[in-house]
């Protein structure tokens, strides 16, 4: 994984002077116009519904405490609770790292070193923003709805922050990615890798006895869809839309895409 981020690193040097205006309208005036869509396009995606639906079919079927204390006795994946706990915090120390290196790679220069520099900090920015304001939602929702964690240590158990945050850069980190030059295959490896450190940041957290599973489970969609929706709305993405209609001779053919 450091292999990844120095290499992230080094070919972001490269990516300077490559035309760009990611970040541009950011904070513009307009901006917030893409709130709308950006709630539709998250909320309709499997990434934020799937786990979220997997939570309430595991928290209604009573199986939550079943599941923890057989992950706690067995650590199928870490070495006891301690390890678990110790490796998530790794984890998300290689997240975050991430996260702040991932603003280099997106294309930002138009037409000088001010521009660029001024894109620059606006992306990174929303970035940045975008991750805050999902730590703190998920704060707020655990003031609001407590429970009651596994080792029964205090009532901050819903949902899991560690597994919001890892959601949340993941998700992040993978918009940049996007926006960026950088050779699609680095870019689907890195993109693979971060959604099994993912996986096994909320793992770690069950068998760290912190959270029951539909913890971890709704605190990854809460981290994607927050963070989605902020990243969008703040960059002022621009909404791309056709309607085609595609004639033959015995048929008409329509084609409707959105994308943002």
């Amino acid at each position: 994984m450091y292999k990844i981020l120095f290499l992230c690193l080094l070919t972001s040097c490269s990516f300077i002077q490559r035309k760009g205006r990611w970040g541009h309208d950011a904070f513009t005036k307009g901006s917030f116009r893409n709130v709308k869509n950006a709630i539709v396009y998250h909320a309709k995606n499997p990434q934020f519904w799937a786990p979220l639906g997997a939570a309430a079919v595991v928290y209604g079927a009573g199986q939550d405490k079943k599941i923890s204390s057989w992950a706690v006795k067995e650590s199928p994946l870490f070495d006891g609770v301690k390890d678990a706990d110790a490796k998530s915090d790794d984890y998300e120390l290689l997240f975050k790292t991430q996260m702040y290196l991932s603003v280099l790679l997106p294309a930002s220069w138009e037409d000088g070193w001010a521009s660029y520099a001024k894109n620059k900090v606006k992306g990174a920015a929303v970035t940045y923003l975008s991750y805050s304001a999902t730590r703190q939602t998920v704060t707020q929702i655990k003031i609001a709805e407590p429970r009651q964690r596994p080792s029964r240590l205090d009532n901050e158990s819903f949902p899991s922050g560690h597994a919001a945050r890892a959601s949340s850069k993941r998700h992040l980190i993978a918009h940049n990615l996007e926006a960026s030059d950088i050779n699609p295959h680095v870019r689907n490896g890195i993109n693979t890798i971060n959604g099994l450190m993912t996986a096994s940041v909320m793992w770690a957290r069950v068998e760290a006895n912190k959270h029951h599973l539909s913890d971890v489970l709704a605190g990854y969609s809460v981290g994607y869809f927050l963070s989605g929706v902020f990243y969008d709305s703040l960059l002022n993405l621009d909404t791309a839309e056709t309607f085609v209609l595609m004639p033959s001779t015995d048929k008409v053919t329509a084609l409707y895409s959105l994308s943002f």
